[in-house]
C-alpha cells in the first residue's frame, strides 16, 4: 500500500476535492463549488485546501475560509475551518488532525487572529485547541396580544439593498461581507429554505425562514436594526408574522443587539439554549483580549449568524 502524503490541494486539484466533499457529506448542486469561486467567496488563495494523498488520491482534506471580521473599530482576520472530511476507509489514521495541524500552521505564518468553526464532534477539535462557545440562542412561546408592528414580507430574491443595513451598526466581531460575498454565499444560504424578508429602508431587515411543515419552528436567522426602535418593530413584525401563519413559536437565532430581556419577555415565555457546536481558537491574539473574545461570544454580544456559516 503506497504512503500517505500531505500538502495543499493546488487549484487544477479542486475536483478531486469537490467529490471527496460531495462523497462524505451530500449537499444541494453548487454548495461546495462556492468555495473556490470568486464572486462567493472572494478571499480564497490557492492552497487553502489541505490534502492527504494516497498515490493520486484525495483521500482527506480540510478548508480553510478567510473571514475579515470587525471588532471596536479593528479589523480581523477569522480563519474557519471547513469541510473536514476522510473516505470511510482511511479514517481513524489521524489524517485530518494532520490536516488541521497544517492549517493552524498557516493561519499562524499569515497572522490570523482567531478561528471558528461548527462541527457535531467537539472533542475532535478541542485536542488541538478549539473551544466551545457556547453562543446563546432563544425561542419565544409567543403571546396573542402584544403590540404589532406593519411589515411587507417578500420572499427572499436579490440581496442588493441589505449590505449599508447590514453595516450600519456593526455587532461585535460582525463578518465584513462585500457585496458578491453577501449574494454568493450569505444569499445562496438564505435560499436554500423558504426565506422570507421584511426591510425599514435605511434602518434594517430581518430575514425570517418559514418551514412548510406545520410541526417546525418559524425562526429568524438574521435581523439588522440601526437602534433599538428599529429593533423591537422588526421583531415585533416578526412575531406577528408566526401568528398569522397559525403558529406560536418564534425562534432567534441570536439575542438582540439593542433591546434586552424584558422586550423578549413581553413577546411571550423566552427559553434559551446553547449553540453546542460552535467553537473558537485563539491564534496570536494576547489571552486577555481573546478572553474578550470568547466573552463576547457566550453573552450573545457577538454573532456568528447562519448564513456566514462555512
Amino acid at each position: 500500500m503506497e504512503p500517505v502524503t500531505f500538502r495543499p490541494v493546488a487549484d487544477g486539484e479542486q475536483a478531486q476535492a469537490l467529490s471527496l466533499w460531495q462523497a462524505v457529506f451530500g449537499a444541494p448542486p453548487g454548495y461546495f463549488e462556492r468555495y473556490y469561486q470568486a464572486d462567493a467567496d472572494p478571499s480564497y488563495r490557492e492552497g487553502d485546501t489541505f490534502g492527504a494523498w494516497q498515490g493520486d488520491q484525495l483521500v482527506s482534506a480540510v478548508h480553510l475560509c478567510r473571514r475579515p471580521v470587525v471588532w471596536d473599530g479593528d479589523e480581523l482576520l477569522c480563519g474557519g475551518i471547513a469541510n473536514v472530511a476522510t473516505l470511510p476507509e482511511f479514517r481513524r489514521r489521524g489524517l485530518s488532525r494532520r490536516l488541521l495541524e497544517m492549517a493552524i500552521a498557516k493561519m499562524e505564518r499569515e497572522g490570523f487572529h482567531y478561528s471558528l468553526l461548527g462541527t457535531g464532534v467537539p472533542g475532535h477539535y478541542a485536542a488541538l485547541g478549539w473551544e466551545l462557545t457556547h453562543a446563546p440562542r432563544a425561542k419565544v412561546n409567543l403571546k396573542a396580544d402584544f403590540p404589532t408592528a406593519e411589515a411587507d414580507w417578500q420572499r427572499l430574491g436579490t440581496t442588493d439593498a441589505l449590505p449599508p443595513l447590514y453595516a450600519a451598526r456593526p455587532r461585535p466581531l460582525q463578518f465584513v461581507r462585500a457585496p458578491s460575498y453577501f449574494d454568493g454565499w450569505v444569499g445562496w444560504n438564505w435560499r436554500g429554505y423558504p426565506t422570507y424578508l421584511s426591510t425599514r429602508p435605511g434602518l434594517g431587515y430581518l430575514v425570517l425562514v418559514v418551514p412548510e411543515a406545520e410541526n417546525e419552528i418559524i425562526f429568524a436567522t438574521e435581523w439588522r436594526a440601526i437602534d433599538a426602535a428599529t429593533e423591537r418593530a422588526l421583531l415585533q413584525a416578526a412575531a406577528a408574522e408566526v401568528l398569522r401563519r397559525g403558529r406560536n413559536q418564534l425562534g432567534l437565532e441570536a439575542l438582540p443587539q439593542h433591546t434586552g430581556s424584558d422586550f423578549l419577555n413581553s413577546l411571550g415565555a423566552v427559553t434559551t439554549q446553547q449553540d453546542k457546536g460552535s467553537m473558537a481558537r485563539n491564534l496570536s491574539l494576547p489571552d486577555d483580549r481573546y478572553r474578550q473574545l470568547m466573552q463576547s461570544y457566550r453573552t450573545g454580544e457577538a454573532v456568528w449568524w447562519m448564513a456566514d456559516g462555512f
